[in-house]
């Protein structure tokens, strides 16, 4: 019952998703509570997938991206987080903590002009 789920904010938020089905921000809750819980309720691939999800009805949400750019990186799906990192480097204003995220991965990639261009834009 929902009284109980609010005792869970994870079960509270898949609750609230699976009754508005269609609300990216009640999946995007979701994501974010299993995430800063570090609940099982759902696992990496489902995260994964939720996040595409929210982002292919909108794109613009920059912080699930940010969040989709790691649970990439988590599940080993490097290029597919350096996708991510890059749209988020070109299409909004990354925060410090971004750059330096992206630009470990770049180098990981052995692409030392990318993470040294984004190691620039730190604190700039």
């Amino acid at each position: 019952s929902f009284s109980y789920a609010v005792g869970q904010p994870p079960r509270m938020w898949q609750f609230i998703a699976e009754e508005w089905d269609d609300s990216w921000v009640a999946k995007a809750a979701l994501v974010d509570s299993v995430i800063r819980s570090e609940s099982d309720l759902i696992g990496e691939s489902e995260i994964i997938r939720t996040l595409e999800e929210i982002l292919e009805a909108s794109p613009d949400q920059h912080g699930e991206r940010s969040l989709l750019a790691r649970a990439y990186q988590d599940a080993g799906q490097s290029r597919n987080a350096l996708r991510e990192y890059r749209y988020l480097l070109r299409e909004s204003t990354p925060s410090n903590e971004l750059l330096e995220e992206s630009a470990k991965l770049m180098d990981s990639l052995g692409l030392s002009w990318e993470a040294n261009n984004a190691r620039e834009r730190i604190n700039n």
